[in-house]
């Protein structure tokens, strides 16, 4: 199993290592614990803006996503980055050049993942987000909420509630919310459109914008009513 990828020019280094048991709950406990230290030396290095200059138009700066094939059958045995490491080169190269600061490892049990931290502009104000973005072992493929699933670190889901109850808008409910094997709250980052029709997969770059899109809609939301209830419509950016 992969422990670390160092990419150069010209080739790749594999570096090996048992497999032992873990889970996202443990590896968010940690991010939190980083985000909330004082010491500099524990922060999570990631950076972004995650602006979107009309977080309520239908038709978003977020941009378009190029399709990624699906790897024929499930990957039972292995993660798919070992099945596929070409794939899992360009997912790097796309999600570096979409958003440079984020940083990615692995869980203890193997699934490769993304730290990505966007700060939205709402009202000249800097709103500041943080999110484990953890692949599926069988990534791509076509599935609801998609196979790179977004995980809320900072604000978390509870801090989340309590910004809705906090407003004024209604309803107090928050959309587009999935829930894992293990419970764990993460945003649905695939357009329904996509999933139906079977056309193509996204990376976790592809991902990434349609969450940037969420955060904002999530954000502009909270201030004004008409936004909120088109976040709640099923309604989100073509991808």
């Amino acid at each position: 199993m992969l422990d670390s990828i160092h990419v150069s020019e010209n080739s790749w280094q594999w570096v090996c290592r048992p497999v032992v048991a873990g889970s996202v709950e443990d590896q968010i406990a940690a991010m939190r614990t980083m985000l909330t230290s004082t010491d500099p030396n524990r922060e999570v290095q990631v950076s972004g803006t995650g602006v979107i200059p009309n977080p309520a138009a239908e038709t978003s700066s977020i941009g378009a996503n190029e399709p990624i094939s699906v790897i024929p059958g499930p990957v039972v045995a292995a993660q798919w980055y070992e099945t596929n490491p070409a794939l899992q080169q360009a997912e790097i190269q796309a999600m570096l050049a979409f958003h440079p600061g984020a940083t990615y490892g692995f869980l203890p049990d193997g699934r490769m993942y993304w730290q990505v931290r966007i700060r939205p502009d709402v009202l000249g104000k800097r709103k500041d987000w943080t999110f484990l973005a953890v692949y599926d072992a069988d990534h791509p493929q076509k599935r609801w909420g998609g196979s790179v699933k977004f995980y809320p670190v900072k604000p978390n889901f509870e801090e989340m509630k309590a910004l809705v109850e906090a407003s004024s808008v209604t309803p107090k409910t928050i959309p587009h919310v999935l829930h894992d094997t293990e419970n764990q709250v993460y945003l649905c980052s695939q357009h329904r459109d996509i999933v139906e029709a079977g056309d193509k997969v996204l990376s976790a770059s592809g991902c990434l914008r349609n969450v940037i899109y969420w955060v904002n809609m999530f954000e502009w939301g909270l201030l004004d009513q008409a936004i909120w209830d088109e976040f709640h419509m099923h309604r989100q950016p073509n991808s």
